[in-house]
């Protein structure tokens, strides 16, 4: 199942909750992003916005109540939407 392609300048949201423990609970997510400005996170949830096009890179790492790290990365294209620019005209009767 191919991810679609980010898009430099939207704001995206990285869901983590569906880790699981090797016991226990989970007690700590850590992202780590290149390419872009992290927002921060709120438990398993991070905000991310692309800044430029190209590749990035995601990482989470996960540590349980019992000390134990598990780590996933992915890699992900960054496109650009260019947006042409809007033609105006006002015109007056003289």
């Amino acid at each position: 199942n191919e991810e679609p392609p980010f898009t430099v300048g939207e704001e995206y949201t990285f869901d983590a909750g569906s880790s699981v423990p090797g016991s226990g609970s989970i007690e700590d997510y850590e992202w780590s992003v290149t390419n872009g400005r992290y927002g921060g996170q709120n438990g398993d949830v991070a905000l991310f916005t692309p800044t430029s096009e190209g590749a990035i890179t995601i990482t989470l790492t996960v540590t349980d109540d019992e000390g134990y790290t598990g780590t996933t990365t992915n890699q992900y294209q960054v496109t650009s939407v260019n947006q042409p620019p809007t033609a105006q005209a006002e015109f007056t009767v003289i």
